[in-house]
């Protein structure tokens, strides 16, 4: 999800950028481009988005750490379990069910 979200917002900071979209211009009193593409308007909104997702990303980074060692503090972070069946199988057994 923080990876998706950080694709999200290079995304749209890439399409900010295009100066065939004229999206700056929006932004100019005159309908300037350049002027537009500077103001504190047009990049005030991206500063934001990527503090809070670099946030996300501590924290999922936090809560991996704490499930990979064991620890008895354990983050929330939404449980889907009840959409899908219990497999309880061990991580290194041979789904086959042979001997090798």
């Amino acid at each position: 999800m923080v990876c998706g979200l950080f694709a999200v917002f290079w995304l749209s900071f890439g399409m900010l950028q295009l100066p065939t979209l004229g999206l700056a211009a929006a932004y100019s009193p005159t309908g300037d481009a350049a002027a537009g593409a500077v103001s504190k308007e047009m990049n005030a909104a991206g500063g934001a988005l990527l503090f809070i997702v670099g946030l996300l990303g501590w924290y999922m980074l936090f809560v991996i750490m704490a499930v990979e060692m064991r620890w008895s503090v354990c983050p929330p972070v939404g449980d889907l379990s009840k959409y899908w069946a219990k497999t309880d199988v061990e991580i290194g057994a041979n789904a086959s069910g042979k001997k090798d």
